[in-house]
């Protein structure tokens, strides 16, 4: 009985080698097993005995619980648009004279389409869909088939002397605010 007490004392004193207590279970585990070399070897294997399974039930502590169950995950699948970039022209003349856009009360007034001030003849395209007369619409001007009303208040309707022509890239179209603005696209004002 005893041995079993020292091993139990030694074992913990192993473990918990801390202070007053590891002190008191060390003098008291010697003066158990004083002077016998019987009882020392029972004891060695006992606490080699001990140890061991001390160890295995650590061990499996620390195993048990960590592998996380396996789950299934459904994954949705959901249909990002795609983003549109792209640049097209344009120009207007009245009277044979080219209007600029470099005031900057035209520039970047809409996420969707706009022009800015690096190049105020470039129209960069950020959503699908849009037309010309969508652009301009933007503008703080208005484009309509038959008239012009320039940023400046100026007005040039077609009437019998003049005609106000739209072209997209270089082919006459009536129509050509309602077409959506494709990539590299040139249209073309002109008011003569």
């Amino acid at each position: 009985m005893t041995i079993i007490v020292a091993s139990v004392l030694i074992y913990f004193s192993l473990f918990f080698r801390q202070g007053l207590f590891y002190t008191i279970t060390q003098l008291f585990a010697n003066r158990l097993i004083y002077n016998s070399p019987m009882k020392k070897a029972a004891l060695f294997s006992l606490i080699i005995i001990i140890g061991l399974l001390a160890f295995w039930f650590r061990q499996k502590k620390h195993t048990t619980g960590t592998t996380p169950p396996t789950q299934t995950q459904t994954v949705l699948e959901v249909e990002t648009p795609i983003p549109v970039e792209f640049t097209a022209t344009f120009e207007i003349y009245t009277n044979g004279t080219k209007r600029v856009f470099t005031d900057k009360k035209y520039h970047n007034l809409s996420q969707d389409v706009y022009i800015a001030q690096e190049n105020p003849g470039v129209i960069y395209v950020k959503k699908e869909g849009v037309t010309w007369g969508d652009f301009f619409k933007t503008l703080p001007m208005k484009l309509t088939k038959g008239c012009l009303t320039t940023g400046t208040g100026q007005i040039f309707c077609t009437n019998d002397s003049y005609t106000l022509r739209f072209f997209i890239n270089e082919t006459e179209d009536p129509n050509a605010l309602e077409k959506a603005i494709a990539p590299k696209d040139f249209l073309k004002v002109v008011f003569e």
